[in-house]
């Protein structure tokens, strides 16, 4: 998978009891840079396996769009 979309993401958060505090603390980025990725998603196979592993902890997660 090489693209998330905002609204994937979003989904992914809720799903998987994420906060914006605690996933940007995880990951060691700005809680601005979250919400960001929120709006607009992300592009980029290393990027998505990283969203994916600080969101869900498996880094190969399947997302249906």
């Amino acid at each position: 998978m090489h693209e998330l979309t905002g609204k994937q993401i979003t989904r992914l958060m809720r799903q998987h009891g994420q906060t914006i505090a605690g996933l940007a603390k995880s990951m060691q980025i700005t809680q601005v840079r979250v919400r960001e990725v929120r709006r607009k998603g992300v592009k980029g196979a290393g990027y998505v396996r990283d969203w994916l592993d600080a969101i869900t902890g498996d880094p190969n997660y399947l997302v249906n769009p």
